[in-house]
């Protein structure tokens, strides 16, 4: 079994280092030896220096025997949707855990054996959710798929936050990718939630996987764009997901949304073209149906109460 770590880094060099670091210390100190690790860096835009530089401590990494572990290019900014199709295509893994470059495993030697023993009890697992943390391991509840009441409870859900999860290769069959690229970032989480359940699996959050986040500000969006883009992007996986009622409320809400969070009436125009632009871009294989078995899942296991 090959058990896959994918990082998409984006100016993010220390933190990316202490991001590989813990995913080191986790195969290392792991009991569970019937695997071989993998680990796959994308450098995703930034300057050819930052990609040498994360070359050359994989490198070291792969001739030290912990790891088997490639780093890649991209001059051009895939985002994290794109991003991580990228490490996907390329990773050869029948497990696939996906940290962010600002984040850190902290439960080293358990993290393997956990995500084994649940896939184990469940068949038809797709994703397992951590639970993020700081470093005074307060919960980061923004960043968790529960109530703040059911934080330390493990549970399904219907949905994961993209800090870290865990996906199981055979839930996504032959596919090759996760993620609708014209998404860019921000809420490409849902959409992969929705498509699994729609295909009957189930999404777990296990809170004895935990991350702590150190969230850095370096590449991130300015406000105003981080606005558009989650508004855009919720209301137009609805669309892909072929709920047109939601679709229409969703449009309604998420603009009313975003005039309140930004405090200007003329971000809309900008928020609609974006979400014209993404209908128009769409490819026909990002697509799916949820049938009523599927709807019943999202209405049992759903969630909404946070909006940030």
């Amino acid at each position: 079994m090959i058990i896959s770590f994918l990082v998409v880094s984006h100016k993010r060099r220390n933190e990316t280092i202490g991001a590989l670091d813990s995913i080191c210390r986790t195969i290392i100190n792991t009991d569970y030896r019937d695997f071989k690790g993998e680990i796959i860096v994308l450098i995703n835009g930034g300057d050819f220096d930052y990609f040498n530089f994360i070359r050359s401590y994989m490198q070291s990494i792969e001739e030290s025997g912990i790891a088997l572990a490639k780093c890649y290019y991209s001059k051009l900014n895939l985002g994290a949707a794109g991003g991580r199709n990228y490490v996907y295509k390329h990773s050869q893994g029948d497990v696939l855990v996906f940290i962010d470059d600002d984040a850190e495993i902290i439960n080293e030697s358990d993290l393997i054996k956990d995500i084994l023993e649940e896939k184990k009890q469940n068949k038809k697992l797709g994703i397992i959710a951590f639970r993020s943390v700081n470093k005074d391991w307060s919960i980061r509840y923004e960043e968790i798929p529960v109530r703040p009441s059911k934080a330390l409870t493990k549970k399904k859900v219907a949905k994961f936050i993209a800090v870290g999860f865990v996906l199981f290769r055979d839930s996504v069959y032959s596919d090759n990718f996760l993620f609708p690229e014209n998404l860019f970032i921000y809420m490409e989480e849902y959409y992969l939630s929705m498509r699994l359940i729609s295909r009957g699996n189930v999404l777990i959050y296990n809170p004895n996987l935990v991350l702590e986040h150190k969230k850095s500000h370096q590449g991130r969006l300015n406000t105003r764009d981080y606005y558009i883009k989650m508004a855009s992007n919720k209301i137009y996986i609805y669309r892909l997901a072929n709920l047109r009622l939601l679709f229409y409320c969703n449009l309604l809400l998420w603009s009313l949304w975003s005039i309140y969070r930004s405090k200007e009436l003329l971000i809309l125009l900008d928020m609609w073209k974006r979400l014209r632009d993404l209908i128009k871009s769409t490819e026909q294989k990002y697509y799916f149906q949820m049938d009523k078995e599927a709807m019943r899942y999202i209405k049992k296991y759903g969630v909404c109460w946070y909006l940030k």
